[in-house]
């Protein structure tokens, strides 16, 4: 019999350890298997603890399909049956909010007032904490959003912990410049140093052609980047015209990038 796949949603939830999975298998071998493990498009949406612990005691799962009407359904499901009382309000909004970026938030960049409402009181939680998770889960560091999850650290905690890095070799926290924190912000990425994005520039992974914050030009971002004055990026901005007889592309992210990078490397 071919091993069934977990379904997305079900990935948002923590599985037992190897020793929980050897006790549950035990119990399932005394006691039989009363819930089934439902499935949803082929995965298993629910159950994977169940049919892991089936496995390992050779036994037959029992499974069950079922039919959901859309994403939407089946997250309300899922948040139903795998919610724990032991869970912290923290690792509750966090799930919550991760389950809801598969579904009605796929293509979202920001939370409306309504939104964030909504699911707070279905929580049974503050706003406040709702947005703590959206912008968690938005700055796409896995591990972080895992460490929430798990109950290793609280939403608080995780979001003061954003754009902020760690020198090698030191425990001490080192916040982002101003300008590269923005970029983050605005591309949906999590560089922590000015160079790795150059990297990743050089190397064709950024490719965005995304307007910078307001459909504007900072040249206070951009001296933050480069490590220079307003009055000195000025004089880079006529010599770069001067150059290469046109003005520097500041209409995108890449290009404000490009031109910090140019700028970096004038005296």
């Amino acid at each position: 019999m071919k091993k069934l796949k977990y379904h997305e949603l079900a990935n948002e939830f923590p599985m037992r350890d190897e020793a929980g999975i050897k006790a549950l298998a035990e119990h399932i071998k005394t006691k039989k298997q009363f819930d089934p493990i439902i499935l949803w498009e082929g995965k298993i949406l629910d159950g994977r603890n169940r049919y892991e612990a089936c496995l390992s005691a050779g036994i037959k799962p029992k499974l069950e399909e079922r039919e959901f009407d859309g994403v939407d359904e089946a997250v309300a499901f899922v948040e139903a049956t795998n919610f724990s009382r032991e869970w912290t309000a923290s690792q509750k909004t966090m799930t919550a909010v991760s389950l809801r970026f598969k579904g009605q938030w796929r293509n979202q960049t920001k939370l409306t007032r309504k939104e964030r409402d909504t699911l707070a009181t279905n929580l049974g939680v503050s706003d406040n904490l709702v947005g703590k998770a959206f912008k968690i889960y938005k700055s796409r560091d896995k591990d972080l959003i895992a460490e929430v999850k798990s109950g290793k650290i609280g939403l608080p905690k995780a979001a003061k912990s954003l754009g902020k890095s760690v020198e090698p070799g030191s425990t001490k926290p080192k916040k982002l410049a101003p300008g590269l924190a923005k970029i983050n912000n605005e591309m949906g990425s999590n560089f922590k140093t000015f160079d790795e994005l150059i990297e990743q520039m050089k190397s064709g992974a950024v490719t965005t052609k995304t307007p910078p914050p307001d459909n504007s030009v900072d040249m206070k971002q951009i001296g933050e980047l480069a490590d220079h004055t307003v009055d000195e990026l000025r004089e880079i901005y006529k010599y770069h015209k001067k150059k290469f007889g046109k003005v520097p592309d500041l209409k995108s992210i890449k290009g404000v990038i490009e031109f910090a990078l140019f700028a970096k490397t004038r005296a």
